[in-house]
């Protein structure tokens, strides 16, 4: 529990939280365990390799080290963390939104309905967290900690998860889902002129037409005039600097009804050139023979032309 911050709202109603007025953690738990039902990885990095195994690989062999057998393993927060953000991933996906924000207030108010903690949360309710090690130097104070138990603990948090139930639990959608489509209409692209892109943006269900706007970025810079859509397209365009590839990230900004989305489109510049014909004679008579030379030159960048040139 903090020292720090009052218990907030949202964190009542919930069998097991301690009416303590503080802010209890932890939240929920996921599988962080190393030391038994750890989770596989693969590192090149050799300090992660069980010290004097002989292990001189990772998952070079499937999960394993082809010359020990070995496999590579770990837990804790570094694993749990990003399993609850692909959890997150997955619901603002059919949630048809970029990010639902602080999800606790969702998470206190789905457990405080018994039926829906029931399916949708695993109730952890044996082991602690205590320092029981018997070593000192690891426990100072003794062995204190705390126990789980039903519903809301200090060990567990609202427990583990099914995701699965969750996500139904959560609800339909607010908004409906939708497409942003780039078309790149310019059909040589230079440093020099203007760039076009057409920008559409579609609902994936109920025919509406999408209105707002497009923020652009090129290159990670934000362009600081967004597009606005007109029945659900728009047209971009704009002069890009430097030869190569450019990304432009097109991002739609949602309305009341439609989620936002976002689209990515590689745009490659190629220089402009200049030619200069220089003639053999500076008085070329008709009937003799002079030579001319073309000399083609980058009008920015130090790359040199190939290929053939035409002339009439």
């Amino acid at each position: 529990m903090s020292i720090l911050f009052t218990k907030p709202a949202w964190q009542a109603g919930v069998a097991g939280i301690p009416a303590d007025g503080a802010r209890d953690v932890p939240d929920i738990a996921l599988d962080s365990a190393g030391g038994h039902d750890g989770l596989l990885f693969c590192s090149s990095d050799a300090s992660s390799w069980p010290i004097g195994s002989g292990q001189q690989a990772s998952c070079n062999n499937g999960f394993r080290d082809a010359a020990t057998g070995n496999l590579t393993v770990a837990g804790g927060t570094s694993f749990a963390t990003p399993i609850f953000a692909g959890m997150l991933a997955l619901i603002n996906q059919q949630q048809n939104s970029t990010g639902q924000g602080l999800i606790n207030p969702a998470l206190y108010t789905l457990a405080s309905n018994a039926a829906t903690y029931a399916n949708t949360f695993h109730d952890i309710v044996g082991g602690d967290n205590k320092c029981d090690t018997g070593e000192t130097s690891f426990c100072p104070n003794g062995s204190i900690g705390y126990a789980a138990g039903t519903g809301y603990d200090l060990v567990t948090g609202l427990d583990s998860l099914d995701l699965n139930n969750l996500m139904a639990a959560w609800g339909a959608p607010t908004s409906t889902g939708t497409t942003t489509t780039l078309t790149l209409q310019t059909a040589v692209p230079s440093t020099t002129a203007p760039v076009q892109v057409n920008i559409a943006v579609t609902a994936a269900s109920g025919g509406a037409t999408p209105t707002g706007t497009i923020s652009i970025l090129v290159d990670g810079t934000a362009d600081p005039t967004p597009v606005t859509l007109s029945n659900g397209a728009a047209s971009y365009s704009a002069t890009i600097q430097g030869n190569g590839n450019h990304i432009l990230v097109a991002t739609y900004s949602g309305d009341a009804t439609i989620a936002s989305s976002t689209s990515t489109l590689v745009i490659d510049t190629l220089p402009q050139t200049t030619v200069n014909i220089t003639s053999s004679t500076n008085s070329p008579v008709i009937g003799q023979q002079a030579v001319f030379t073309f000399a083609v030159q980058p009008t920015s960048g130090l790359n040199h032309p190939t290929g053939d040139i035409r002339y009439q």
